[in-house]
């Protein structure tokens, strides 16, 4: 989930995801609830796309990732576009 201190800037806007394990489509990634999640398949490099729509200067970005899942090991690479230049920290 993307925010800012207005609120989640990600919510219900549109998302993809490098594949889908079972139903876990992208847009269980911005739809707002705790209880749902999106999932890939087992990717060598797996990846989440959000679209906001618009322009905003970004302060911070929150990824919530579900501990529980089975697949283990989790890695956070969060990339950000602006001008056609793309930042990514982990």
């Amino acid at each position: 989930m993307l925010g800012y201190a207005g609120g989640n800037l990600a919510l219900n806007k549109p998302a993809s995801q490098s594949s889908t394990y079972l139903s876990s489509v992208a847009s269980l990634a911005v739809d707002g609830q705790q209880d749902t999640r999106s999932c890939t398949s087992s990717n060598l490099h797996p990846w989440l796309s959000v679209d906001l729509e618009a322009a905003y200067d970004v302060g911070h970005v929150t990824v919530i990732n579900d501990m529980n899942a089975p697949f283990g090991n989790y890695r956070q690479l969060v990339c950000l576009t602006k001008h056609k230049q793309t930042v990514c920290r982990e």
